[in-house]
């Protein structure tokens, strides 16, 4: 039987996660900073729906994912359950329509839509990794000389 952690204790897997995942605490689409901090440190052990719901889309896990590492849950069943049943991180629960009306207000920059896409796919594959034990090379992005040649 697994045994319940503290909010510090799931708090260290979050910021673990976060920080494997390459995501600064800013890159957390809809928190706070700050609520980042208290939600990695256990500052804090309750949070809105919104807030674990968007954490959840950000790192890969379901929305639930708070709740069961509290009760112990190993975070790799976490990520089993994520590419088994859930959309790619950031498109679940209309996340496609938030980015669009964020757009048409002006409350974000046209590329941060397709940067939170291309992370969402990092994720992805990097799970995909995980799962067959191989590593892919990473991709340097082009040089700007090597841009203007295109």
């Amino acid at each position: 039987m697994a045994t319940a952690r503290s909010p510090q204790e799931t708090g260290a897997i979050i910021q673990d996660r976060r920080i494997r995942l390459k995501l600064t605490q800013d890159e957390l689409a809809g928190v706070s900073p700050a609520t980042v901090r208290k939600l990695e440190t256990g500052a804090a052990d309750s949070f809105s729906k919104a807030t674990l719901v968007a954490v959840a889309e950000a790192l890969g896990w379901p929305a639930d994912f708070y709740a069961q590492l509290r009760d112990g849950v190993d975070p790799s069943d976490l990520d089993r359950q994520a590419t088994a049943s859930a959309p790619p991180p950031g498109l679940a629960d209309g996340a496609e329509d938030r980015i669009l009306k964020a757009i048409a207000a002006g409350a974000v920059s046209w590329w941060e839509p397709a940067l939170a896409a291309l992370q969402a796919i990092e994720v992805r594959l990097d799970r995909i990794e995980q799962r067959l034990g191989i590593a892919l090379p990473e991709l340097e992005a082009p040089r700007d000389s090597e841009a203007a040649e295109r």
